[in-house]
Order: C-alpha cells, then sequence, then structure tokens
C-alpha cells in the first residue's frame, strides 16, 4: 500500500486550448492531485521536512499555470506530473486536470494520468539541479524549499522498479 497525499479540487484561472476564444483568455480548471509520500521519516519525525508541502505544491502550479500557456490538458497534465516528480521528489503522481464548462450540454472534460519517478537517474538530477540551485537563491522561503526538495531527493526516492528505497538500491 502507496501512503499518499491529496490536493482535490484545486481550482485554477489558466491559459489553455487550442480553440481561437480559448487562446484570447483564461479558462478554469480543477485539478485533483495524489501524489506519494516521499518515505517513512515523517512518520517518526513528525517535521515538514520529510515529506511534502501541499501548501509549496499548490503555489507552484498556480506559479507554473499562471506563466504558461498550454494547448491541451495533456500537456498541462504532463508538466504538473514532472513538477511533483522532479521538483518535489514525489515517487509517483496520479492527476486529473477538468475544464470547467468548455462544451455546451457537457459540465466536465479532462484527462486523467499517472506517473512514476524514473528511480535512480531521476535523484541524480534533481540533486545536480539543487546543487546548482545553492548558488542562487532569491529569497529565504525558496531556501527553505530547495533544502526541503533535497532532503526528499537524497534520503527518501522511491526506486520506479522495485519500488525500493534509493537507500536500499
Amino acid at each position: 500500500m502507496d501512503d499518499r497525499i491529496f490536493i482535490h479540487g484545486l481550482r485554477v484561472d489558466a491559459m489553455i486550448g487550442i480553440y481561437l476564444h480559448e487562446r484570447t483568455s483564461t479558462n478554469p480548471v480543477d485539478i485533483d492531485l495524489e501524489f506519494g509520500v516521499p518515505g517513512r521519516g515523517v512518520y517518526e519525525s513528525g517535521e515538514l521536512l520529510d515529506t511534502i508541502d501541499y501548501g509549496a505544491v499548490t503555489s507552484r502550479i498556480k506559479e507554473e499555470l499562471a506563466a504558461r500557456r498550454f494547448g491541451l490538458l495533456e500537456e498541462m497534465s504532463q508538466r504538473i506530473a514532472d513538477i511533483l516528480l522532479g521538483e518535489f521528489g514525489a515517487p509517483w503522481v496520479r492527476l486529473s486536470i477538468v475544464k470547467v464548462g468548455i462544451l455546451a450540454g457537457v459540465a466536465r472534460v479532462g484527462v486523467s494520468i499517472e506517473r512514476r519517478a524514473a528511480g535512480r537517474a531521476a535523484r541524480e538530477q534533481a540533486e545536480q539541479h539543487f546543487a546548482a540551485a545553492d548558488a542562487f537563491v532569491p529569497d529565504p522561503s525558496a531556501a527553505w524549499r530547495d533544502a526541503n526538495h533535497r532532503a526528499i531527493c537524497a534520503g527518501f526516492a522511491v526506486h520506479a522498479a522495485g519500488g525500493a528505497s534509493v537507500r536500499d538500491t
């Protein structure tokens, strides 16, 4: 059984769509996320550094969707999965994104995807990213977030092939 963190009903006005009327404004999307707890340490320590901060996740998703235009929900969902796996060190992610009221007579249309971390290679790539980030940290909250991600990537990433801790491989 995989322990999970979930965020349901995150509503964001996003730049999404391929049709002309969608490209000239934002559209509301509802996002449901579930992602794996990155290790067992949080159950002993009770420390936020040993898990993934769902407040930081929602802020990062809102930031990304405000800064970038997406053509399709599939593209948007993959980008969000990449953020959770790469930046936050989630061992796996399951997410659904729904456009609300986009088609006449249809309440919701959407996409659901599931992704797993790539294992040791993904962890090493994340560690390189955080080492580069050490050279310039623009504000204290970013420093805390980067330290959180380094700790998770270094000690609690899950190997995709067998589900073993990186420490076990």
